[in-house]
Formats: C-alpha cells, sequence, structure tokens
C-alpha cells in the first residue's frame, strides 16, 4: 500500500528562502490535482509540475495551525459540476505559477454532477520555515460558512 504525503519541492524551497530572505510574501493560489498518469505518483522535491494536472482550482480558506506556526492549513473545494477524472496527485501553486508543493494522493474519483452531491473538499498543510512569509490569495466565490458559523449567527 503507497504512503501519502507530500514534500516542499526544490522551487518552493527556493521560493520560500527568498520570500524570508527579502522580507516578502509568496503568494499561493490554487492547488492542481493530477490522475499521475494512471498510478499515484511518489512526491519529488526535484518536481516542477504534477506528472499530468487534470484542474487546477482556486484556494478557498487558509488558516495558521492552532498549535505550529509554521504550518499553513490550504483547503480548495472542487465544484459538484466538476469531474470526470481520478485524483492521483497534488500541488499547491504559487501566483507566479512555480509548483510550491508536490504530493500522492489515495485514487479519488472525482464525478461531475450538476445536481450538486459530488463537491470534493480537500485540506493540505503546508509546512514552512517561517508561516508568516506565505499570503494565500482566495477565491472569493467559493468561500463557504463552516457548519459552527451557521449555528452562530
Amino acid at each position: 500500500m503507497p504512503e501519502y504525503y507530500n514534500v516542499t519541492t526544490n522551487l518552493g524551497d527556493a521560493e520560500l528562502a527568498n520570500a524570508i530572505a527579502t522580507n516578502t510574501n509568496l503568494e499561493i493560489t490554487h492547488v492542481a490535482f493530477g490522475d499521475g498518469k494512471g498510478s499515484v505518483s511518489t512526491p519529488s522535491k526535484a518536481r516542477t509540475s504534477l506528472v499530468r494536472e487534470v484542474h487546477r482550482q482556486a484556494v478557498t480558506k487558509y488558516e495558521r495551525h492552532a498549535t505550529n506556526a509554521n504550518w499553513i492549513v490550504i483547503e480548495t473545494i472542487i465544484p459538484s459540476g466538476i469531474g470526470g477524472f481520478t485524483i492521483r496527485e497534488m500541488g499547491i501553486i504559487a501566483n507566479n505559477g512555480k509548483l510550491i508543493s508536490h504530493g500522492s494522493h489515495a485514487p479519488f474519483e472525482k464525478v461531475a454532477d450538476p445536481t450538486g452531491v459530488s463537491e470534493y473538499r480537500l485540506k493540505f498543510t503546508l509546512n514552512v520555515k517561517d508561516g508568516n512569509v506565505v499570503n494565500i490569495t482566495l477565491d472569493q466565490s467559493l468561500i463557504y460558512a463552516s457548519q459552527a458559523w451557521t449555528d452562530e449567527n
């Protein structure tokens, strides 16, 4: 049974180091999904793109981890109407198009269903040396309220 994990790529390491050195922010904008050309890919620091990207989705939510300031929790939702592919890999993409992190994913068939019952939510934790240099750009059209927020408001 394969293991499922992610690594920061060499490009990601360089982008993060540059952001720390220059006191600027690295903008994270998307999560890319790939089918691995039919098999689960092994995460690689040398990778500059997914084995085979099948969909790219804007980030819908992010937050710092509750107990580790260097962990950034990134979330995205693939809407119900998008699908027809199997997810076997994923990547975090910066606004300059560079692959910051590459991860393997347990095979998951994402079907397209316009009735709204096949939405897919992915929560992804990115470990960075200095969490203050990561800035996430959100897709405002896909922000969802949590159950707790809905109950309180």
